[in-house]
């Protein structure tokens, strides 16, 4: 059952929107996206047949006159930037309407209608669960962005999460990703739950890739960056993981690992589709055998995870969720809005850093205990790739100077160059790509030489950058 859209339109937009786009077949008959949609089909574009004025009057009437909720409108919810509505429309019936909070700014991409509405409008119809646009206009100096109506409570007010839940969530997901949308902001109160179906809300924080790139692997923030590193690129499973799983450590054990075992066995299915996905593209995008394998590699042990598996990945989703809170307590802290809470859990570096790295050790702890009691080739490629991933990921993370400096245009360029390179390793002439690394490093160490904090970064980037390249070379698959 759809629970995404009560009203899907007022006019024939919604065939427009139904149609746009057909549905694209692997060879073993698995509906996996929008044919050509990876990575450039998006052209973002309001509609420009919206609601005539006397519907624009009637909608701004009813919020202007606000005062509770009766049969006519009633509150949805109100966030950072605004405050959305249920207006029942006579003859039509409910729509969602989103208007700004009067003087306040925007924020990261927060609080731009506008951007949301042509984000909204870019979202293919086969991701079914999502909240679609019905119009975007402004009428008497204030913008408005109707939506259909998403039913269902909070995720962060779920007693109970069940495994057909986390299969509807990572369904969608993979929809996302192989359609190139990056949504930044899955916190639980944007997944939206109904009869165990999960519906999304609120893309403020949504982005497609620029269709102006060539090289769409290459988008890099560390917080979405999966662990394939053969491979590397954003994913919305770890967004969603660094947001919304952060939940369940809050939970008893029993019940955080039972929630963990599930979570992965539906990620079985979703690296199985992303392998056929990935195989689709390689004559075209030259993604390597060995992403595909290990695709396939993490479906089969996530199918049945052993216990092992089970606490490193539990590590692993606190190790982001650790980071990624770290990382927003010190924006807050430096626009002087810290919360409750904050210097008592945040405000002392060294404790963070003893959290990281404990957790990290509890990893290497599990995936040696792993590999040597269940020693099979899957396994050790499992145990090699998150090895890596977890050593570089505490050299940048427990690393005072990569904070202060991770928004520097240099050192994200330098960045993305690596991703580049793992990405098209085994790639003909991809030896450009290393050469463009080496001479970028080098031209940073002689701008920077005078600026011992930026020499330490782009040496741990490199360093980085050095042993996953290594590891990729010698390891087989």
């Amino acid at each position: 059952m759809k629970i995404n859209s009560i009203l899907h339109s007022f006019n024939n937009k919604s065939a427009k929107r139904t149609n746009m786009t057909s549905i694209y077949k692997n060879k073993s008959g698995t509906e996996i996206a929008p044919e050509n949609s990876y990575p450039v089909f998006f052209n973002a574009r309001l509609y420009k047949d919206g609601f005539l004025s006397v519907s624009k009057l009637y909608i701004k009437r009813l919020i202007d006159n606000y005062k509770g909720d009766n049969n006519a409108i009633s509150l949805l919810g109100q966030g950072t930037f605004g405050t959305v509505y249920n207006i029942f429309f006579p003859g039509k019936g409910n729509i969602a309407v989103k208007i700004l909070t009067p003087g306040k700014p925007v924020l990261y991409g927060g609080g731009n209608l506008k951007k949301e509405a042509e984000i909204l409008e870019s979202i293919p119809a086969v991701c079914s669960r999502t909240q679609q646009l019905v119009d975007y206009f402004k009428f008497e100096g204030r913008e408005h962005l109707v939506s259909s109506v998403v039913q269902g409570k909070p995720l962060s007010k779920q007693k109970n999460v069940a495994p057909e839940l986390l299969d509807d969530i990572t369904e969608e997901l993979f929809k996302y990703d192989v359609n190139g949308l990056m949504f930044y902001d899955f916190n639980p109160n944007n997944i939206l739950v109904h009869n165990n179906k999960a519906g999304f809300i609120d893309f403020e924080f949504m982005e497609y890739k620029n269709i102006k790139q060539k090289n769409f692997d290459a988008f890099n923030d560390f917080h979405h960056l999966d662990r394939n590193l053969y491979h590397p690129v954003k994913s919305n499973i770890n967004s969603f993981e660094n947001r919304c799983l952060g939940l369940v450590f809050k939970m008893p054990e029993a019940e955080k690992n039972s929630i963990i075992k599930n979570y992965l066995k539906s990620l079985s299915g979703y690296y199985n589709k992303r392998a056929d996905f990935y195989s689709s593209l390689k004559s075209s995008d030259g993604i390597s055998n060995k992403a595909v394998k290990y695709e396939k590699v993490l479906a089969e042990l996530f199918k049945n995870p052993v216990d092992e598996i089970v606490n490193i990945e539990k590590n692993f989703i606190d190790l982001r969720f650790t980071t990624l809170n770290y990382h927003l307590y010190m924006q807050r802290k430096k626009e002087n809005k810290l919360i409750e809470g904050d210097i008592e859990t945040y405000g002392d570096f060294n404790k963070y850093i003893t959290r990281m790295k404990h957790l990290v050790k509890d990893i290497f702890i599990g995936l040696n205990k792993l590999s040597q009691q269940h020693g099979n080739k899957d396994i050790e490629k499992y145990c090699g790739v998150n090895r890596v991933f977890a050593e570089n990921f505490l050299r940048k993370n427990a690393n005072p100077v990569y904070f202060a400096l991770r928004q520097d245009t240099d050192a994200q360029k330098l960045e993305i160059l690596q991703n580049t390179v793992m990405s098209n390793y085994n790639k003909r002439k991809n030896y450009i790509n290393i050469s463009r690394f080496n001479k970028e490093y080098d031209r940073l160490m002689n701008k920077y030489q005078n600026s011992p904090n930026f020499l330490t970064l782009f040496k741990s980037i490199k360093i980085t950058y050095e042993k996953n390249m290594n590891f990729i070379q010698n390891e087989i698959l």
